[in-house]
């Protein structure tokens, strides 16, 4: 069973965040738990943009406020304390945007490949500074034509590509629901 219906438009109709993260509610079951890796012992992968509120809950970060950008190494910080960034108060802690008040920033990174699934929507329109990509050059150059790669690119880079643009078509962004036609 799919959550894909139970996702709402912000107030200006524009997908957010907080859709996305909404869509990703499990509701599949993997057997390779690689697959749906989150680590919090890293500081690279894609930061989860949340924050754990006391009053609020977990609080998507506003539009405005990304990307969420991993500390830089700080020269002379031991590899292990910049590494994990449960331990960088500098990054951990911050403001709730619904409230205002003190709250702590998921430490969480997803797997690399989150941030590699739709390259190939993005070389389309790489100069637009204004969104993701335009839908009309997505629509013209999509989907590729055949998909090659590697054993790991096989399992994991297919299945995050082939997710994201499910989830991309059910935002109206493209209006191809796979990425690869072979």
């Amino acid at each position: 069973m799919n959550n894909y219906t139970h996702i709402t438009k912000s107030d200006d109709q524009k997908p957010t965040i907080h859709h996305f993260i909404t869509w990703l509610n499990p509701t599949i079951t993997l057997l390779d738990p690689s697959i749906t890796k989150l680590d919090p012992k890293r500081s690279w992968g894609a930061p989860i943009p949340v924050v754990h509120c006391s009053s609020c809950g977990c609080v998507p970060v506003p539009d405005a406020e990304l990307p969420v950008l991993l500390p830089c190494h700080v020269p002379g910080a031991s590899d292990s304390a910049f590494a994990d960034l449960r331990n960088n108060e500098q990054f951990k802690n911050c403001i709730c945007p619904q409230c205002g008040g003190a709250a702590e920033r998921e430490t969480d990174t997803m797997d690399t490949f989150v941030d590699s699934c739709w390259y190939f929507l993005r070389f389309l329109d790489a100069q637009n500074r204004e969104k993701i990509f335009d839908r009309s050059l997505a629509d013209s150059g999509m989907p590729v034509d055949l998909y090659i790669g590697g054993e790991e690119h096989a399992v994991l880079h297919l299945y995050y590509a082939r997710f994201m643009q499910h989830f991309l078509q059910s935002e109206g962004l493209t209006s191809h629901t796979e990425p690869f036609n072979r």
